[in-house]
């Protein structure tokens, strides 16, 4: 999303500025204290729990972790404001216009109006950030601040080249988005190359990609399909994985195939921590590579996960090895560099593969908030690679 080697050189001084300043060695120790305030809350809360205040316990713990979140976050946010201004001074240091970091954050609040609208578009509230608890301080705030920084050094004129074309010819062909590795959302689908294995989302279901496991939510947020590796000590048959992973208590199992994937299904109950009961939904799969999966159905309580259970299935049964049309949309997406036409991005959003593509066009090339390149200029484009 930067357009010049000063605006990268701005990330990098503003990260550069958290070292110099010591962010990390005073972080940590706001971690230590928070992290001893949350111990005395839990403990206060057991003692709750003795005395007959039943729950006291849990609320005591999930209180005082907030109150600690709340604790650190704030203290980053002194710490962002302070590496803002320090990126700034690096850059004048090495002949660089410090008004490239305005530049930089007015990047974050482009961003940050772009997930605004869509949440708009999509009938959604507006993303927040964590409110009070959000790490870094509001764009709004940071853009005022770094400008009167900015401000301070001078006129724009007095410094060199942003090296914008150097810039743009070093991230030519660079990969936009999410990692091949890591797997690839495009739309309601999840493809994972590597693995050769494909997953559809519900319409309306939010597809959460994370480094241990695939989320999907469904639109309330009360019940999701969690898909997860099984690590090779839990057991080299699916019935050693359910009694290794998750030490059922009483329940049946089911064999049944998922798109010509040997799996079994099982439901039952399981004893939780507290000793309290818990029910398990959930399928083991042997993959195409020869490793186990589970697809496991989860929700906040059994009403929940019985009013969703047929949604959850259907998920659950796209779970498919990659078919050749799958492995043509898992290809990753690449930048690159096309002159901007007469026909604005609106005609590049034609062409691209983007979702939104117009609007994340804008965002991706800095005139999210209006304005158009010149003719001919050469602007950034995302294809699939």
């Amino acid at each position: 999303y930067m357009e010049s080697e000063a605006d990268l050189a701005g990330v990098i001084g503003h990260e550069i500025g958290h070292v110099t300043a010591r962010h990390g060695a005073q972080r940590a120790t706001s971690q230590q204290h928070a992290g001893l305030g949350v111990f005395a809350a839990n403990i206060f809360g057991m003692l709750l729990e003795t005395q007959g205040v039943s729950g006291a316990g849990q609320l005591a713990g999930q209180v005082s972790q907030t109150v600690a979140a709340g604790y650190i976050a704030s203290y980053g946010r002194e710490q962002e404001l302070q590496a803002d201004g320090l990126g700034a001074e690096y850059l004048a240091r090495n002949h660089y216009d410090p008004h490239n970091m305005v530049e930089v954050i007015q990047v974050l609040k482009n961003q940050e109006r772009f997930a605004a609208d869509q949440a708009k578009a999509e009938g959604k509230p507006a993303p927040t950030g964590g409110g009070w608890l959000a790490s870094h301080p509001s764009n709004d705030q940071r853009l005022q601040q770094i400008t009167e920084i900015a401000d301070g050094y001078g006129s724009s004129t007095q410094y060199a080249d942003v090296g914008r074309e150097r810039y743009l010819k070093v991230i030519q062909g660079l990969a936009f988005g999410e990692s091949a590795d890591q797997g690839l959302v495009r739309g309601r689908n999840f493809y994972h190359g590597a693995l050769g294995i494909a997953l559809t989302a519900p319409a309306g279901w939010r597809i959460q990609n994370g480094a241990e496991q695939l989320t999907l939510l469904n639109p309330a947020g009360n019940a999701a399909l969690v898909l997860k590796p099984v690590p090779p000590a839990a057991g080299k048959t699916h019935a050693e994985v359910i009694r290794n992973g998750f030490k059922p208590t009483a329940g049946r199992a089911e064999a049944a195939t998922l798109n010509g994937l040997q799996a079994t299904r099982y439901s039952g109950t399981r004893q939780d921590a507290q000793g309290k009961t818990q029910a398990l939904e959930f399928t083991v799969v042997s993959g195409p590579d020869g490793k186990f999966y589970v697809l496991q159905q989860l929700a906040k309580d059994a009403a929940t996960l019985q009013a969703n259970r047929a949604t959850l299935r259907d998920a659950e049964a796209s779970f498919r090895p990659l078919s050749a049309q799958d492995r043509l949309a898992a290809k990753p997406w690449t930048i690159r560099l096309v002159p901007y036409p007469k026909g604005g991005f609106a005609e590049l959003a034609k062409r691209s593969t983007l979702p939104n593509a117009e609007q994340q066009l804008r965002l991706v090339n800095g005139f999210y908030g209006g304005g158009e390149p010149k003719p001919g200029q050469l602007v950034k484009v995302v294809e699939a690679g």
